[in-house]
């Protein structure tokens, strides 16, 4: 089917009324049959008029997938069906209003817009102005319905204005028309930004409207974009128009939104979607990923009335490969349904005495370690710790630790009074179960804090949910690595408005034996980023308690590692530090208490931070207070300017200028030596080196593709880059040498190192 010859640029707003005709059945083939209107956008004296006119609808072909043609003033334009829309609404779909959409671009002082809509049929007519805003700010749009035609003598405009939200897609209603065949809406632009696309909407009007219709609830779920909540200074999610406003493919790094495409269908009501949407891709593409397509299906059919279709795609997931653990977890109310089904109540049986995840080893130093399950159900949890080089009954340490439904049914059991620089090997007991050891569950202790010391950290980002490269984790694991640091986009979610999506990502990764094996043996240090704190490129702003997602995220990602601390405790944040010997680790918070530095065209704040006071006073006074030989600063995103280019850059420290420069300052007027830089966010592993007129350069490893599909370019300005193929970083510390020394590695997903580079003391002092 032939697009329109004038399609270009859709901004998400055009992605919304795009989902009118993709659920429109049957799909029209032409523009004529979906009564489309096809209006010219006119030119006037300022050059922002647009006018509506008649046009030939017949002359253009339509997409069911809603690409529509869209120029500047002079282009040609399209509006939805009147039809569409009142089925919607009639339907309690809550779907926006349909009419003409009219692309303008507002920027400060920009003269006044005056849109026209006529040649409709003669009736009632609610009209709403809707407009995209990038920079995620509220927008003082001033807009008024001034004329209605057809009817002058007998037309009443209805004013009744709704109050602006501070969303990214953003709608007014403006008003009613009566006895109309059509309208003229007034918009002032000159307050606005650059880069706002304007539409006006309308839908045949069925008595009062006291409010405008809530949006469509599989693309904006959980209220998004209608939540009347403040957001203190932060950005609002954007997820939907990014990543869920189509059906995700596999590759192009949309591999990872398959599973939660499907499972936003059932969490909205539309569990049959979901089955459409997942038994397409099975038939499509056989054995590529039936273990997580048929749980998709077991999950969508659990959800209709009739469950027990969910039977042979709960067997077909288990012959597939799926961990059986992955229907134990859910999302757990969504299986609910099911739970009396033969196969299911096995699966909870045979695991009433297993964990369901975990192990996971974190908070290892010289005298304690932590360990993190999750269960079937609530339950005590014991864990016994026996030094592998000791005789039976010497050494023996023990802990345990309740999990309930609070918690979503994790326990972290603590282990004190060990030895440093010892091997253990522990078992788990959950319930009244027998004593459960594996070969992977061991640790060491580190050597005692202070003292000299040889060892390897793995660390890296970037690891969306991809099968085929799960094998990351068993690569990570065969290079032996005292410590593994994660440093944000563990698992993607991108959806903090929804803690169903949160868990299910986190359950994903969880549930994989390759993630298992290594982290029970490995202890793990975690970040967020952007896409596990909230959406691409996002900022928490300075107020602890908004937006009222960001203690809600804050509490399942607390949930899901086992970190010696969170923040200073009391407020919403993940950073802390530990050390092991003498090398000290500081894990940095870029999300929870970042301020707008301008990413999306606004305007931003003046000298934004990105930690925030309190997280800053903290770095500044560790930093300090620090004896130790190596200080390694952990960010999620990168400390060098030429990491990530153009506009988008501004979402790493080369926004925040000023805060970094305070930092590197600080170090050199306190004469801190020592200092390495580690980092994530782009898709790739390289080397970089700051360099420093007031004190030594600053050498930084930086490490994102663990297991994303998805690369970024290497930069030129790094020492060395790799995107090849999916790649972490590896850090050798050797401080009992003469001077201490380290050396960087890039081992990619095959164990081949590809790069590396060796470091002195003498050289960052």
């Amino acid at each position: 089917m032939q697009n329109p010859p004038t399609r270009g640029f859709l901004p998400p707003c055009f992605l919304v009324l795009a989902l009118f005709l993709s659920s429109a059945a049957p799909p029209p083939a032409t523009a004529e049959e979906a009564g489309l209107v096809r209006v010219q956008a006119v030119a006037g004296p300022d050059g922002n008029t647009a006018r509506a006119s008649d046009g030939d609808p017949s002359a253009w072909t339509f997409s069911p997938q809603g690409e529509f043609g869209s120029r500047r003033p002079g282009g040609e334009l399209w509006g939805i069906p009147p039809e569409v829309v009142a089925q919607r609404l009639e339907g309690g779909g809550g779907r926006d209003g349909g009419g003409l959409f009219a692309p303008w671009e507002g920027y400060p002082g920009a003269p006044a817009l005056r849109t026209s809509v006529a040649g409709l049929d003669r009736g009632d007519y609610h009209v709403f102005l809707l407009w995209q805003d990038h920079a995620q700010q509220t927008w003082p749009v001033a807009a008024r319905l001034v004329r209605a035609e057809g009817a002058p003598t007998a037309t009443e405009i209805v004013e009744q204005t709704h109050p602006d939200r501070p969303l990214a897609l953003k709608r007014r209603y403006l008003g009613t028309v009566r006895d109309a065949e059509g309208f003229e809406v007034e918009i002032d632009g000159a307050a606005a930004p650059r880069s706002r696309y304007v539409g006006v909407a309308y839908a045949p009007a069925a008595g009062d409207y006291p409010l405008p219709p809530g949006p469509d609830p599989a693309v904006y779920p959980y209220g998004y974009p209608y939540g009347d909540y403040p957001l203190g200074g932060a950005s609002h999610p954007r997820q939907s128009g990014n990543y869920f406003a189509r059906p995700p493919r596999f590759g192009s790094g949309q591999t990872k939104r398959i599973g939660q495409y499907a499972l936003r269908q059932v969490l909205v009501g539309r569990p049959d979607a979901a089955i459409e949407y997942a038994a397409g891709l099975l038939a499509e593409f056989p054995g590529r990923y039936d273990d997580e397509l048929h749980y998709l299906l077991a999950l969508g059919h659990a959800q209709t009335d009739d469950p027990e279709k969910a039977a042979p795609h709960l067997a077909a997931a288990l012959a597939a490969g799926l961990p059986p653990d992955r229907f134990l977890a859910g999302p757990r109310h969504l299986f609910d349904p099911v739970r009396n089904l033969p196969a299911f109540a096995r699966i909870a049986e045979e695991h009433r005495h297993r964990p369901v995840h975990g192990p996971m080893l974190g908070a290892v130093d010289d005298t304690g370690a932590r360990i993190w399950v999750r269960t079937a159900g609530p339950a005590t949890v014991r864990v016994t710790a026996r030094p592998e080089d000791a005789p039976d009954g010497e050494g023996v340490v023990s802990g345990e630790a309740k999990s309930d439904s609070e918690s979503d049914y994790t326990a972290v059991v603590a282990l004190e009074g060990l030895r440093s620089a010892t091997a253990y090997r522990y078992s788990l007991e959950i319930g009244y179960g027998p004593a459960i050891e594996e070969e992977s569950q061991r640790f060491r202790t580190t050597p005692p804090r202070g003292g000299a010391a040889r060892f390897s950290v793995a660390f890296g980002g970037g690891a969306g949910y991809v099968a085929e490269h799960e094998r990351m984790w068993d690569t990570i694991r065969e290079r032996g690595p005292d410590a593994l640091l994660l440093l944000g986009d563990n698992v993607y979610i991108d959806d903090p408005e929804s803690p169903e999506m949160n868990r299910y990502c986190y359950y994903q990764r969880q549930s994989r034996p390759e993630f298992r094996r290594l982290v029970a043996s490995t202890p793990v240090y975690a970040i967020w980023d952007d896409h596990d704190f909230a959406c691409d490129d996002s900022w928490g702003g300075p107020d602890p308690e908004l937006p009222y997602w960001k203690p809600m995220v804050w509490d399942i990602f607390r949930q899901n590692w086992v970190n010696p601390a969170y923040g200073d405790g009391e407020r919403p944040g993940v950073w802390f530090d530990f050390s092991i010997g003498d090398v000290h680790f500081l894990m940095l918070d870029g999300r929870t208490y970042r301020e707008d530095a301008g990413r999306f065209g606004g305007k931003g704040v003046e000298n934004p931070s990105m930690l925030g006071e309190a997280q800053l006073a903290w770095l500044l006074e560790t930093l300090a207070s620090s004896k130790a030989t190596f200080k390694v600063l952990v960010s999620p995103v990168p400390w060098s300017d030429g990491a990530k280019p153009g506009g988008s850059g501004v979402d790493t420290w080369r926004g925040y200028s000023a805060e970094r420069e305070r930092i590197f300052s600080f170090l050199e007027e306190r004469n801190i030596g020592g200092v390495l830089l580690l980092a994530a966010d782009r898709h790739r592993s390289d080397a970089w080196v700051i360099e420093r007129s007031g004190g030594p350069d600053l050498h930084e490893f930086m490490s994102s593709r663990l297991t994303n599909e998805h690369t970024h370019l290497v930069m030129e300005g790094s020492l060395f880059g790799y995107n090849e193929k999916p790649s972490f970083g590896l850090v050798h510390f050797d401080t009992a040498s003469d001077p201490p020394k380290l050396r960087y590695e890039i081992v990619n997903i095959e164990g081949e190192t590809i790069h590396s580079l060796d470091l002195s003391l003498d050289q960052m002092r």
